[in-house]
């Protein structure tokens, strides 16, 4: 018996379980005794751990990690799809008309603490609904 593997004595007791004779005796090793208590145990329908706090927490954690990881690549996916414009963008004036870029470049240098304000407050609304207003959603 001590030279069994797990696998070994898993498929064992798994045709034990099924009603099918083995030649080795399983019934004297503590390791058997606890795989066949493991056995037996995930043998049972989960649907009885619906009711569980302990099942319902795992399943929310699991919920969340699912959706942080979608958050992050829908982000990822926004961030690369607005530098493409703006590149598209930039290149499409660089081509076209170079009067109108230089127009706007001028305009964004003159009034460079308005739209650094502009980007600060948009960063910071976004963090602030990430961070409390999502965060009440849940407790509601």
């Amino acid at each position: 018996m001590e030279n069994m593997d797990d696998e070994e004595i898993q498929r064992l007791i798994e045709q034990q379980l099924k009603g099918i004779q083995v030649s080795v005796n399983l019934e004297n090793d503590k390791d058997t005794k606890l795989y066949r208590l493991l056995f037996t145990e995930l043998s049972h329908d989960p649907s009885i751990l619906k009711d569980s706090p302990l099942a319902q927490s795992v399943v929310h954690q699991i919920q969340m990690e699912q959706e942080k990881w979608e958050h992050f690549y829908y982000t990822l996916i926004i961030a690369a799809v607005a530098i493409f414009i703006g590149s598209l963008t930039y290149l499409a004036l660089a081509m076209n008309n170079s009067n109108l870029l230089n127009i706007i470049g001028q305009f964004l240098i003159s009034n460079k603490t308005v739209c650094l304000f502009i980007m600060v407050c948009f960063c910071l609304i976004q963090v602030l609904d990430k961070y409390l207003v999502k965060k009440n959603e849940q407790f509601s």
